[in-house]
């Protein structure tokens, strides 16, 4: 299951999540009973380290493409994970941009059939191969 979080689908992203992360830890223990001030030093420490574009439906297409690449069409699915993250994929913070997602994957040679594969195709397969057993 795809998930959307920038991290996991582009590199600039994820490069300033580790970043942030270890800031954040940082400021935590040299701080730990005030959340107020860290939370003050990480909006300075943004400040000085700003957020990277956000993500296109393109950048996004270009993950699927990956995954497809190196598992196959029959193990894709859209998981989204709209509600874990900051920030989202510009066009993608919700499923009202799903058309958009799936009309680039057609415009890049995807057929219907594989559409509906990453549309839940692939989910309901695996879930009647887990009633079988």
């Amino acid at each position: 299951m795809v998930c959307f979080m920038p991290g996991f689908v582009i590199q600039r992203e994820s490069v300033d999540l580790d970043a942030w992360d270890k800031e954040n830890d940082r400021l935590k223990k040299l701080l730990p009973n005030d959340t107020a001030k860290v939370d003050q030093e990480i909006a300075e420490w943004r400040k000085a380290h700003p957020e990277p574009r956000r993500g296109t439906i393109s950048d996004m297409t270009d993950h699927v493409d990956h995954i497809r690449n190196v598992a196959g069409i029959d193990y894709i699915g859209l998981g989204s994970d709209f509600d874990g993250f900051r920030g989202g994929i510009e066009g993608l913070n919700d499923v009202s941009g799903y058309p958009t997602l799936l009309a680039e994957l057609l415009r890049r040679g995807y057929s219907e059939n594989d559409i509906d594969k990453i549309l839940g195709g692939n989910m309901l397969r695996v879930m009647e191969a887990l009633e079988r057993k």
